[in-house]
């Protein structure tokens, strides 16, 4: 059932050089692979590691997860989820990675504080929709101004001094700081309505993750994001997300996600929490038209917003973008 949605993945490659038979037939293993991930126990009542968990909303059902609470299984079939989308979405370099011979990220990526948010059929465990809220592993006391420190994947791929004009950041502990990243719905899924319901349960897992349900919760939230895709999801949950768009991705510095961030509509973002928790009354009203039955488009078109509110560190760098 999965080999027609794969060929036409593999079809629709927009890679201007043309793929060689090597990098398709990797490709297609690849996300064939992905196209059968089922993983029905992370969004059931006993899941190990949850720190939040939504209700259903008419078959989609929101989970986040630490790490720590996950099998080595389990993050194998995250991480190749993870690479199927972006290599869907044209966003990977599959040269590279047919090379390397990968067919997911490698598990250095992921580190046992992050946190992953799913969406996903409830009944059968297909992965609709996905986002990880990185934590970086550094010394305690760690700031962000810090040269010496570890980076963020996004300062990898666009250079540390990255925020470091934005003096309200650079003196936060790096701990108090997360990375939301791998945002990608399911392009390999044949669901049509439950698939459309999967990026704001997600959207509303992560306002509630960030805001409500850490002991020790985040100060601010980086990040990249392409400005007319992920972006628009963020002002409609009414994240006062300010884009930096002077940023520039070094040319090795995304390894096999350059291409993305080298097309010159990734940029990097940052946003405060104390900006995020003022919009909760949004996110409750999101949360009924996901819970609501009937159609969902007309509910979701009533909160439309063509802009996200104004980010309170915009004055700090000038006019706001």
């Amino acid at each position: 059932m999965y080999q027609s949605v794969v060929a036409t993945a593999v079809s629709a490659s927009n890679n201007p050089r043309g793929w060689t038979p090597a990098v398709s037939s990797h490709v297609a293993r690849l996300l064939e692979r992905a196209a059968q991930i089922r993983r029905p126990e992370l969004f059931g009542e006993t899941a190990a590691g949850v720190v939040y968990r939504s209700p259903s909303y008419h078959g989609v059902r929101a989970t986040a997860v630490v790490t720590s609470g996950l099998g080595a299984d389990q993050v194998d079939d995250l991480l190749q989820y993870r690479l199927a989308q972006y290599v869907r979405a044209g966003f990977a370099d599959v040269d590279m990675l047919c090379r390397g011979n990968l067919d997911r990220e490698p598990v250095e990526s992921v580190g046992p504080n992050d946190i992953h948010l799913l969406a996903g059929d409830s009944s059968t465990g297909e992965i609709l929709c996905y986002c990880v809220l990185h934590a970086l592993a550094a010394p305690a006391g760690t700031i962000l101004g810090s040269a010496d420190r570890p980076v963020f994947p996004v300062e990898a791929a666009f250079g540390w001094p990255t925020f470091q004009s934005l003096p309200l950041l650079t003196g936060l502990p790096v701990a108090r700081v997360r990375e939301a990243s791998r945002f990608a719905t399911n392009q390999l899924s044949h669901h049509g309505d439950v698939r459309r319901r999967a990026p704001f349960a997600v959207g509303v897992a992560l306002c509630r993750v960030l805001c409500d349900c850490l002991d020790d919760p985040p100060i601010a939230v980086i990040g990249e994001v392409e400005e007319h895709g992920a972006k628009r999801l963020l002002d409609f949950f009414g994240a006062s997300v300010l884009l930096l768009h002077d940023a520039i991705a070094h040319p090795d510095g995304g390894g096999w996600l350059g291409p993305a961030q080298r097309k010159g509509t990734f940029f990097p973002f940052v946003c405060l929490i104390s900006d995020l928790a003022r919009q909760r009354s949004r996110w409750t009203a999101i949360e009924a038209a996901l819970a609501a039955p009937g159609g969902l488009g007309p509910r979701l078109q009533a909160l439309h917003t063509d802009d996200g509110p104004r980010s309170s560190l915009a004055a700090s760098v000038g006019p706001w973008r």
